[in-house]
């Protein structure tokens, strides 16, 4: 058992059992409104909780078959040529104390100590890897994903608010036409995300006047792609634009971690407790290096919505 001088032998087993049993309420506590594990698939493959970098590659092939006479001896070839891509490795931090007032108290009473200290420590930390994959930062080598500018991207019609649902069923169509034709058909975008305002209103804004198929539902129905819509409050006001200031957005994309994912180094993690003083501070950490896009053409922005 770990030894805290200012906690007697019965107390500071008392305190580390309690810890133990927090650790295993945080882990079953979901937070579904932070939304970056679910939008974002999880890598193939999980990193080492050692790495500092991560490191990716993709290969491209140069040179063509051409028609030859039975003769020709100028056979074209084929080559392989491949690039590395590297992305460090970040560690968020977050912590949660007792005193031991607080451990007396509970000790004494025999209540076990609350968890939702150990809970808060744990949603900030995923609200930081989650701000880390929607919007990057600055003061690393994380870029936004919604400010990516590698990405297909298009205007609305008009703001969906005032826009007709046909103006609005063409924006999601040009979305996903502009996928599909910019990569050749190599492409095929299967996800719709959309602000939370905007998945509601076409979620129950009728597609005429004389149907009760949502504009969100027949657009689904209808589509030969799309088969998964989820509101997303992070494209709120999220999109940077060189008039008017941010903007929300539509995005448009392949969930598949074969075309991109969210690079989670190392999961919430608590440390043992160490004393200061009169307290004991459980410190937490995480890694990320927040989401990875190889292919940029399997992803649209629709803008002004």
């Amino acid at each position: 058992m770990t030894t805290y001088k200012n906690l007697d032998a019965d107390q500071g087993l008392f305190f580390e059992h309690e810890l133990e049993n927090i650790k295993k309420k945080t882990y079953e506590i979901q937070y579904p409104q932070i939304m970056a594990r679910t939008v974002f698939p999880a890598a193939a493959e999980l990193s080492h909780p050692g790495s500092q970098s991560v490191t990716y590659e993709m290969y491209d092939q140069v040179g063509a078959a051409k028609l030859l006479h039975s003769y020709a001896e100028d056979i074209p070839q084929v080559e392989v040529k491949g690039n590395r891509y590297t992305r460090q490795v970040y560690a968020g931090s977050l912590s949660h104390s007792y005193s031991v007032d607080d451990i007396d108290a509970a000790s004494m009473s025999g209540k076990p100590m609350s968890s939702m200290k150990a809970a808060a420590v744990r949603r900030g930390l995923l609200q930081l890897e989650s701000n880390l994959a929607f919007y990057g930062d600055p003061a690393t080598d994380i870029p936004s994903f919604i400010n990516n500018p590698t990405f297909n991207a298009e205007d609305a019609t008009a703001q969906w608010e005032n826009a007709t649902a046909e103006q609005i069923i063409d924006d999601m169509i040009s979305m996903q036409e502009s996928i599909v034709d910019n990569s050749n058909g190599v492409e095929i975008p299967d996800t719709l995300i959309l602000p939370t305002k905007q998945y509601s209103r076409l979620k129950t804004m009728p597609r005429s006047t004389t149907s009760d198929t949502s504009v969100l539902d027949y657009f689904v129905q209808q589509s030969p792609y799309i088969t998964t819509v989820m509101p997303v409050h992070e494209l709120k006001d999220s999109l940077d634009t060189a008039v008017n200031g941010s903007k929300d957005c539509a995005i448009m994309y392949t969930r598949s971690p074969d075309k991109l994912w969210l690079e989670v180094v190392k999961d919430v993690t608590f440390l043992p407790a160490q004393e200061h003083g009169l307290m004991l501070k459980v410190p937490a950490y995480n890694k990320t290096a927040g989401v990875i896009v190889p292919f940029p053409k399997a992803i649209c922005v629709l803008s002004g919505i």
